[in-house]
């Protein structure tokens, strides 16, 4: 997993909480292996071309393309077919889009506007460039209103070209889609499988094995992958030291933080921590 909100060229902010970022980056490799978070991303090619691997797939992006997914999709640059890529991006969490239909897409499969000649297409460029705008204006009492109906119409668009048979109605995406976002307003609360299958009305077998099929991760592995984003998002904006931040984010005891980080980085957190440009 790698952090990058210390990349962003802009950054908005609601009382101190991270709501969204933006970013252009240039490329000429896999610079950042397979990681999970718990924001949605829009992605908009700009120049050179790559094959990226998203989950189990290999997707192919020219210069215009945009795609939309959720950052819990395991995902690197395959193969750099040019000298070099550059995109840019929108870094988000849900509860940015007020619709639960909309937030629910992006539990669904990878979808790409494929042809910059596309109308569905245009109407996305002028709404990603209207957001970058929106982004940059002195903070008032409808900047974070606006920059939500933005991010609603963007992923209406990507909603209505998807087709029906894609779009076939799953109780078990909206169940899992609820718990997700449980999970995200009480991560420094005792969460358990059984609890979270409790509110979805499933049995914890159900709701363990429901959840992984969706997400391609347990609960339980989702649950410590969003703790430890947390502690080192703390760490770099809150100017905490790792165990409190650990703390704040959920993390019961250090020796349970030390052992989860090590198992999910590989390396001690001051090892990993050096590494962060």
């Amino acid at each position: 997993m790698a952090f990058e909100v210390d990349k962003f060229d802009t950054i908005v902010y609601d009382h101190e909480h991270y709501i969204i970022g933006h970013a252009k980056v240039t490329k000429e490799k896999c610079e950042i292996y397979n990681f999970v978070s718990n924001t949605f991303r829009i992605l908009h090619f700009l120049d050179g071309s790559a094959e990226w691997k998203i989950g189990n797939e290999i997707y192919t992006f020219h210069p215009g393309d945009i795609i939309i997914f959720n950052n819990l999709i395991k995902r690197n640059i395959h193969r750099v077919l040019t000298k070099d890529i550059t995109y840019e991006f929108f870094d988000f969490y849900p509860f940015c889009l007020t619709d639960k239909t909309l937030r629910n897409f992006f539990y669904g499969t990878v979808y790409k506007v494929a042809s910059a000649a596309d109308q569905t297409a245009q109407t996305i460029y002028f709404l990603f460039d209207n957001l970058k705008q929106e982004m940059k204006k002195k903070s008032d009492g409808f900047q974070i209103f606006s920059i939500q109906r933005y991010l609603d119409l963007m992923v209406l668009e990507f909603y209505r070209n998807v087709s029906a048979h894609e779009l076939k109605a799953n109780s078990s995406l909206n169940s899992i889609s609820g718990s997700i976002q449980y999970i995200q307003q009480h991560l420094n609360e005792k969460l358990s499988v059984a609890g979270l299958a409790d509110l979805c009305g499933y049995s914890p077998e159900y709701f363990a094995r429901i959840f992984k099929k969706i997400i391609g991760l347990s609960p339980k592995s989702y649950i410590i992958s969003l703790r430890l984003e947390k502690t080192l998002h703390l760490v770099s904006t809150e100017n905490m030291t790792i165990l409190d931040a650990a703390f704040e984010s959920g993390f019961k005891t250090s020796s349970a933080f030390y052992k989860s980080f090590n198992a999910y980085k590989s390396t001690s957190p001051l090892k990993y921590l050096k590494n962060i440009p």
